[in-house]
């Protein structure tokens, strides 16, 4: 029987928090080695992606490269061959998030050197999975935002709300405590 979950667990990546055994399900989140990924959603940038706030000023010197440049830099900024459906199907439960503002729109993107895709399709794609997934965590990093406001951090931070609602753990000055049984009954969605 033991032989057959521990199959089972390489086999079902996309739930493997949910098979997980009862012991390690009791571990605290902090101290489990979580499958994540870089610049998380970069798989929809584009040779012709306009250039984001965080590629520097090196990039910018060179925009007169034109088009060329958009596929060299294409090559260095794309570091994610998948979207985030596909990520959380193979078992990424961590997502390293980069965070711009774009002139023109409203829309928050996600950037990595270039615009990739906007912040809401992502948050939408993670909820649909979690719906299905009930017994799965999603961590989201957001390490760095470009050219926001305190108006645009209020924004993203009602989006986030907005879409995962009883989903979002309170923030807690602890994190020992914050087990994957603590979470997926006490979180119950």
């Amino acid at each position: 029987m033991e032989k057959y979950q521990e199959n089972r667990l390489y086999m079902h990546l996309e739930s493997w928090m949910t098979d997980l055994p009862k012991q390690l399900k009791a571990v605290p989140l902090i101290h489990l080695a979580i499958p994540g990924s870089h610049d998380s959603f970069t798989s929809t940038i584009k040779s012709t992606s306009k250039i984001s706030p965080d590629a520097g000023s090196l990039l910018e010197n060179l925009k007169w490269l034109g088009p060329l440049l958009g596929y060299v830099v294409k090559r260095w900024v794309r570091t994610q061959e998948y979207d985030v459906a596909k990520q959380l199907q193979a078992g990424i439960r961590y997502f390293d998030l980069r965070i711009s503002t774009k002139e023109g729109t409203e829309q928050l993107f996600f950037v990595h050197g270039q615009y990739s895709v906007d912040v809401v399709s992502v948050l939408n794609d993670i909820e649909n999975f979690l719906d299905s997934h009930s017994q799965e965590v999603v961590v989201l990093d957001c390490q760095h935002f470009y050219e926001f406001t305190s108006r645009d951090h209020d924004r993203l931070m009602q989006l986030l709300k907005a879409t995962f609602s009883v989903k979002l753990l309170p923030y807690s000055p602890t994190m020992d405590h914050l087990t994957l049984h603590f979470i997926t009954e006490r979180y119950d969605y």
